[in-house]
């Protein structure tokens, strides 16, 4: 005998059908979702319930609709809509037609706009426009929504959307602020929330755009952002993959009407005030020359410009509207476009941050330390490595001679080539102390090195609604970012220590919402996003280290990844650390991920129940072999100081260039590395209910669970063990 489904029963049945679908499917949280609703009861002038009423949710921009009926609750709910401002109307026999107007979604805001409905016919209609902002009273997050105007309006130097950040309650921002353009990710990813704890999740139109190390790997303009929001704290299931902020971008669609925008920024730099060691060193020049009674020169000083030459552009276009092809296809109320492109260059010199160098003077150059016993007779005073021998003071220890008068003769230079090489290179001091006392620390202010910035970024979005059930929309972005900065031997060799720093980025999503009933919604999103990040130093790899002086034998054990021999110094600094010149091989790392997402949706009663399964698969590979493949020379003060345990207090400052000077580094190495392929598997799976208890009262219960399996070498390259028998290819 054949058995019957219930009418109920079948329900359920589809719904667990959908939900399996939607396993399968997998997908993303629901959490970084950017699109609203529109909830509410329908009820009669007693107060009582209308089931069975029409509603019609209108997007004013686009003309589209969302058609509802209300459950025997008399409850509607309009999901997954898109920003921006709406008409409600509902419809009932024996009722006016109600039309609520002039009603503002926010990004990720559910409105509860109820309405109490007035006997009559369906011809006739109750309006009300222009009401007081509606609060979101019915979600278990906080934090702060920045609208299009807001967005637009707010002062964003160099378009770098994501400083929009700060104005968030409860975010922490580490650091000094710095000036960031479009682009420069590093920097302008570093938000945390309350605590400084966990990783942040970065989205645009609900789909997560991490980068490498939890950074934005995209930066849109902000003439694409329709609304930005900065989750500081959520207590929704549907959200995780992030102990920290959850910042959440939705870009803007087109409308049924053509619309274009265009933006310009340009800044000089002459226009910013000069730092205190740039102000300083350009009024001691005039002080010295006046002291020198060369007045014409310290005129000629004094009409130079403080700060070089430099100045940024920037401009971003759009344009939107209806795909609309005369006599072929109109696409209003039903396909919109939205196309957008910036580009940025910003060629300007260092930070101020950036400038201070330490560099030999030119006496220690030729060998000559004499000046530096002024100083300190005791810590500056430089000792002959080849005299050691024991010390008569101290049994059992050892100590050195000191060159006479702190003067090395040239015939003592150990590796000619190689010495003059670097030296060459070596930017010529322009800050050396006045007094012959003080040391000669920061000597070298850098204060027209380059410090380019070239930016370039496509966008295009459209959206599409086939009927009253099935709602599309595809969206992708390009950015290509380049940076020259940090080479502080643009006088001597320029381009040399430029980082020549390339971040490629890739943004794409593909969104299906369908409505099962007017009970039920199922939602599937497929995205992709890449991020590269190189710093490939090109000026270093002009030369290799046989161009130095070094044994052939090294040119062919770098092979392809040859470059100038690195070189370090330390306790001479630089404004990041030592000095050094030249660098390691970057290996450039690529990080991308694969998500796909699917939500089920279902209204019953009193309750509405959410459940959603996501599946990501995050990669990160390092593009080449990285490390010190040419060499890594360390030139420390331990040779040429008095004796090797410390008790006579020697200083870095000379005593490491004459290390350098006498050809005997204090450290070697050469790096043999390989290339890695990492993955990262990642699901997780959500329920929620939120049960409207009274009209005054909801309750939301949610269970989530999540699983991240670990990063994996996905060729079986990585070793977690020590092998006695496997040999070093150096050897």
């Amino acid at each position: 005998m054949r058995r019957l489904f219930h009418p109920k029963e079948r329900t359920m049945r589809n719904i667990l059908i959908l939900l399996a679908i939607g396993l399968i499917l997998t997908g993303v949280v629901w959490g970084q979702e950017t699109r609203g609703s529109i909830v509410g009861t329908v009820t009669d002038p007693q107060n009582a319930v209308v089931p069975g009423a029409t509603v019609i949710v209108t997007n004013v921009n686009t003309g589209t609709s969302v058609r509802l009926v209300t459950n025997q609750s008399g409850y509607y709910e309009a999901q997954l809509l898109l920003p921006g401002s709406y008409t409600v109307t509902v419809e009932a026999p024996g009722f006016k037609r109600s039309v609520r107007s002039g009603l503002t979604l926010a990004l990720g805001d559910q409105l509860q706009i109820n309405f109490q409905m007035e006997v009559g016919g369906v011809t006739e209609s109750v309006t009300v426009t222009g009401e007081a902002p509606i609060l979101d009273t019915s979600t278990v997050s906080t934090g702060r929504v920045l609208t299009n105007k807001e967005v637009m309006d707010l002062p964003v130097i160099g378009n770098n959307i994501v400083m929009l950040t700060r104005f968030s309650p409860g975010v922490q921002v580490p650091g000094t602020t710095q000036f960031l353009v479009q682009g420069q990710v590093g920097g302008g990813s570093g938000y945390y929330a309350p605590g400084n704890i966990g990783g942040n999740e970065w989205s645009i139109d609900g789909v997560s755009t991490n980068g490498t190390d939890r950074r934005v790997s995209i930066m849109p303009s902000p003439d694409l952002i329709d609304e930005f929001k900065i989750e500081a704290v959520s207590f929704d299931a549907s959200f995780g993959h992030a102990t920290g902020l959850n910042i959440a971008m939705s870009t803007k669609s087109g409308a049924n009407e053509f619309h274009g925008t265009g933006t310009y920024q340009y800044m000089n730099q002459r226009w910013n005030a000069a730092s205190f060691f740039v102000k300083q060193n350009y009024y001691r020049k005039i002080a010295e020359a006046r002291a020198a009674g060369n007045f014409v020169l310290a005129d000629q000083l004094a009409k130079q410009p403080m700060l070089p030459a430099g100045h940024m552009n920037n401009y971003h276009t759009t344009i939107s509207g209806p795909v609309w092809i005369p006599k072929v296809y109109d696409g209003r109320n039903r396909l919109f476009f939205f196309l957008g492109y910036s580009n940025l260059t910003n060629l300007q010199s260092a930070r101020p941050s950036e400038v201070n160098y330490t560099v030999p003077t030119m006496a220690m150059r030729t060998g000559d330390y004499s000046k530096l016993l002024l100083v300190d007779p005791v810590r500056y005073q430089v000792y002959d490595p080849v005299s050691t021998h024991p010390d008569p003071a101290r049994p059992g220890f050892y100590v050195r001679d000191p060159f006479p008068g702190n003067i090395i003769s040239s015939s003592r230079i150990m590796m000619p080539k190689m010495y003059d090489f670097y030296t060459k290179r070596m930017p010529i001091p322009n800050n050396d102390p006045t007094d012959p006392t003080k040391e000669p620390v920061n000597n070298y202010i850098a204060s027209g090195m380059p410090n380019n910035v070239y930016f370039h970024s496509w966008s295009n979005r459209f959206d599409y609604q086939a009927n009253d059930k099935h709602r599309f929309f595809f969206r992708w972005m390009k950015t290509h970012y380049i940076e020259d900065a940090q080479d502080y031997t643009y006088e001597t060799d320029p381009g040399l220590m430029a980082w020549n720093e390339r971040r490629p980025a890739f943004s794409a999503a593909a969104d299906w919402t369908y409505t099962v009933s007017p009970n039920t919604l199922l939602n599937v999103t497929l995205s992709a996003n890449s991020f590269i990040l190189e710093n490939q130093r090109l000026g270093t790899r002009k030369y290799k280290p046989t161009s130095v002086g070094l044994p052939a034998y090294i040119d062919a054990k770098c092979g392809d990844n040859c470059r100038l021999p690195r070189v370090i110094w330390p306790g001479m600094t630089a404004w990041s650390g030592d000095m050094v010149l030249s660098t390691s091989v970057d290996a450039g790392t690529k990080g991308w991920q694969r998500v796909v997402r699917s939500n089920l949706t279902h209204i019953r009663g009193s309750h509405t129940v959410r459940g959603g399964f996501e599946l990501r698969h995050h990669f990160r590979n390092q593009l080449q072999p990285g490390g010190f493949t040419s060499g890594n020379f360390t030139f420390a003060n331990s040779f040429v100081r008095k004796d090797g345990d410390g008790f006579v207090p020697a200083g870095s400052l000379g005593l490491v260039w004459a290390t350098f000077y006498l050809g005997m580094p204090t450290g070697m190495s050469i790096d043999t590395n390989d290339t890695y392929a990492l993955v990262s598997p990642y699901t997780s799976w959500f329920v929620q209910d939120t049960w409207r208890i009274t009209r005054n009262l909801t309750l939301t219960l949610g269970l989530r669970m999540e699983h991240e399996m670990g990063a994996k070498e996905r060729y079986n390259r990585a070793l977690s063990y020590f092998d006695p028998n496997l040999t070093l290819p150096i050897t």
